[in-house]
């Protein structure tokens, strides 16, 4: 069953399972107990994704735009990658 929240999802069991969808994958984010824990859960994992790539891309807007051949050199490259049971941010280039 699904929440008013995306991503988030009550089982049969009444615990909810949590998700984050990003460039075509989907990220288990982990069960939760309670509806307001796998709230939070939802909330931070999108802080972590969707923000973050936010931040990243107008930083590197920012600077190709200032210098076009830098851009052009360092494309601008944001995955996610569940390392340890976290969602890492994952960034092959520096600004």
């Amino acid at each position: 069953m699904r929440s008013p929240v995306r991503g988030v999802y009550r089982q049969a069991n009444n615990k909810y399972r949590v998700s984050i969808g990003f460039k075509g994958k989907r990220y288990y984010i982990g069960i939760y107990e309670n509806y307001d824990e796998a709230v939070a859960a939802r909330l931070e994992a999108e802080e972590t994704v969707y923000a973050g790539f936010l931040r990243e891309y107008h930083q590197w807007k920012e600077h190709a735009d200032h210098d076009p051949g830098w851009g052009e050199e360092h494309p601008l490259i944001f995955d996610v990658e569940k390392i340890n049971g976290v969602l890492t941010v994952v960034k092959e280039q520096e600004h």
